[in-house]
């Protein structure tokens, strides 16, 4: 769906800043930060609790729960297992503090279609991107009660699609002729993408042939020869990578307040986004602490789900004996989750995980445990998870990679990670340093670099990455990219039974390039220590 499209790279935002108290109009009033006032801490036993894991504790959950989330505040679970048999779901948009104290909540009813307990802020639709935009009343300014930020988010959303006949010549070739029974084709579809409304099957233009013809590249995970019958509708889009087609560009902004209380911003935001595709919402939210609870999910099929938060930590939190997905956060801005175990069931299912982290920004996780699933711990969604910093972690017993991130991500740092299964790294501008990748599932690598646009720098400094089954490091773009500018892989050692480090090029397009690449004080044991793979193309390599 087009809804669920990737975008391209945050462009720098240290020059031309713009004050934009102009942007609102005229009677702008100073806008502020509601402070919640500290109120005495509930107990969740006053509400009729009991917390022996027989009686069903959902209606005094629910009172407490919706009375908190209302007013704001502390609510205490002392020592127990309290028995939960519905869903419960709260919109926060006060600052709440979850206080456990050897307390398990547990969710006793069996294959449970939702989340057993889910948190979401409000987002609120304000316009379009334009340079004349009023983004409404001081209200729609004002963020959560512990912050004087505006949280903005901007989203391609509005495309028009349009109903082409299009046919495939030279299909199964690297670059096909893509071609419609009306006049369609513009010079400046060039570098586009067309995308169609149901599923996101995609071409790349890469050359306008004429009104009635385009030179493409078809997108990945898609048929060869598609169906035109089953996709009349159609949109020209800039997407976040070449090839992919079902992400498309979106980004929070944090409006920094000035001293004369008006709003900062940068004119890179506005150049970099289409004014009548880009959408601007509102982000607002309490902010939620979740401290020492446990979460069981009874068998059932989620555990927590955390949405359109700003201000998010999770501390010593445990989940744990649910099916799909145990902790799902989307759409959210400044995370930390602390000390805290989440583990899944290991499945037949196609995809399931510990942690699934989508859209989100400013994410931190240190001391953590992930376990089980496809992947313990996953990464993506449609608006760029950016500023990820993991330390002091483990993943592990999972069917696939145990770490992995599945695309549009950007700015990683892993320090001192284990990932028991290895690490399939589809994120751009990364740095890894003192971990350890080992004993991978599948014999493509024990720890795989995945592109899928354009990358500033990967670094690997100081890491053990052990593959018993095949590859060791994989360098291996999955979309089509002009480059990676720096590789440095320093003072690791790195082991596979087939090739230490691999590097293996998208067989479509151009082949890429890697501007610098250093290799430093490396062990590596391997029958083949490195090996650049011939793919149809094969990567540029300028080493030092």
């Amino acid at each position: 769906m087009i809804s669920r499209m990737f975008n391209r790279s945050r462009r720098s935002f240290l020059r031309n800043i713009v004050v934009l108290s102009s942007l609102w109009g005229v009677g702008l009033k100073t806008a502020r930060a509601k402070s919640t006032s500290q109120s005495t801490a509930l107990d969740i036993r006053n509400f009729g609790a009991i917390g022996d894991g027989l009686n069903d504790d959902s209606d005094a959950l629910d009172k407490a729960l919706s009375l908190v989330t209302a007013k704001g505040g502390e609510l205490l679970f002392p020592h127990g297992i309290y028995r939960i048999t519905r869903p419960l779901k709260y919109q926060l948009l006060k600052d709440v503090i979850l206080q456990g104290n050897g307390a398990t909540l547990l969710f006793d009813y069996a294959r449970n279609p939702s989340y057993g307990i889910s948190f979401s802020g409000k987002k609120t639709v304000s316009g379009v991107l334009s340079k004349n935009i009023r983004m409404g009343s001081q209200e729609w300014l004002e963020s959560s009660s512990f912050s004087s930020d505006a949280i903005i988010l901007l989203e391609q959303v509005n495309h028009e699609f349009i109903s082409l006949n299009l046919s495939l010549s030279n299909s199964g070739k690297a670059q096909c002729i893509l071609s419609s029974q009306q006049s369609f084709f513009k010079s400046e579809m060039t570098g586009k993408s067309l995308v169609n409304d149901k599923d996101g099957t995609t071409f790349l233009i890469i050359a306008i042939l004429d009104r009635f013809n385009a030179l493409v590249i078809l997108g990945n995970n898609q048929a060869k020869q598609p169906d035109f019958s089953n996709y009349p509708k159609w949109a020209v889009v800039d997407l976040w990578c070449a090839a992919r087609g079902y992400y498309i560009k979106g980004e929070f902004i944090n409006l920094k307040k000035s001293k004369n209380s008006s709003y900062l911003c940068c004119d890179a935001i506005w150049d970099n986004y289409a004014s009548k595709q880009t959408q601007i919402s509102m982000v607002k939210s309490g902010k939620l602490r979740i401290n020492g609870l446990t979460v069981d999910g009874g068998g059932g099929n989620y555990g927590v789900m955390l949405v359109n938060l700003v201000g998010l930590e999770l501390k010593q939190l445990t989940i744990t004996n649910c099916m799909i997905n145990s902790l799902q956060i989307e759409e959210s801005y400044q995370v930390k989750i602390l000390n805290s175990v989440i583990e899944v069931a290991v499945t037949n299912l196609p995809s399931n995980y510990a942690g699934c982290i989508n859209s989100s920004q400013n994410v931190n996780i240190i001391g953590c445990k992930f376990s089980g699933g496809t992947h313990s711990l996953s990464h993506g969604g449609t608006i760029p998870c950016r500023n990820i910093q993991i330390t002091n972690t483990s993943f592990s017993e999972s069917k696939s990679w145990t770490l992995d991130f599945h695309g549009n991500i950007q700015g990683v740092v892993l320090t001192s990670v284990i990932a028991d299964g290895g690490g399939y790294i589809g994120a751009i501008d990364v740095k890894i340093q003192n971990s350890v990748f080992r004993n991978s599932s599948t014999i493509q690598g024990a720890l795989v670099l995945g592109p899928e646009r354009d990358s500033k720098f990967y670094q690997i400094i100081n890491c053990k990455v052990n593959n018993l089954q095949g590859n060791g490091l994989v360098i291996a773009n999955q979309f089509v990219i002009h480059s990676i500018q720096q590789l440095l892989i320093s003072t690791s050692t790195i082991v596979g039974t087939k090739n230490g480090i691999l590097v293996q090029a998208y067989p479509y397009g151009k082949s890429p390039l890697i501007a610098k690449m250093m290799l430093v004080g490396n062990n590596i044991s391997a029958p083949t220590q490195i090996s650049n793979v011939n793919n149809i193309n094969k990567f540029i390599i300028n080493k030092e």
